[in-house]
């Protein structure tokens, strides 16, 4: 028999906002990955939902739980992109479509940098439009795994 290398299950969940921190506490208490991965621009945040997920651990299975840096894209199983921004006073959806367009093609081109093959799962608003950003970008480099959800896990 053959000795297999064990490939924990690993989730990266980019965006430690209300989404991306319901979308990991969901996930810890399903206890069906091995490891939970935050990455946020602000570090504090992730710091702070790291901790907080921490504190239950002994209510739910054992998972590895902590900040993530973008290393982490190259071995994850599943890529959640939560991140975005809110809409501004006066600000148009357009322009908020505009911002987190530059957002998505930035976390994207961090992904395809990393050589990752993972799946990406895009659940950041507006949905749809960003999926496309997301796979338009990807594809730009042979990268094709995007996933439009159709329901909110929550």
């Amino acid at each position: 028999m053959k000795n297999k290398v064990w490939n924990p299950r690993k989730v990266v969940i980019v965006g430690a906002g209300d989404v991306g921190s319901t979308f990991a506490y969901t996930l810890v208490q399903r206890g069906i990955v091995d490891e939970i991965t935050l990455l946020d621009v602000n570090e504090e945040l992730v710091q702070g939902q790291v901790l907080d997920l921490a504190h239950g651990q002994f209510f739910f299975p054992a998972i590895k739980i902590y900040a993530a840096t973008k290393a982490d894209y190259v071995n994850a199983g599943v890529i959640v992109i939560t991140a975005g921004t809110k809409q501004r006073p006066g600000e148009t959806r357009l322009d908020l479509l505009q911002r987190n367009a530059a957002i998505m093609e930035n976390i994207v081109d961090d992904i395809v940098v990393q050589d990752s093959q993972a799946v990406i799962v895009v659940v950041s608003n507006p949905v749809d439009v960003l999926t496309y950003v997301a796979q338009k970008r990807a594809k730009s480099v042979s990268y094709t795994h995007l996933t439009l959800p159709t329901k909110r896990i929550v």
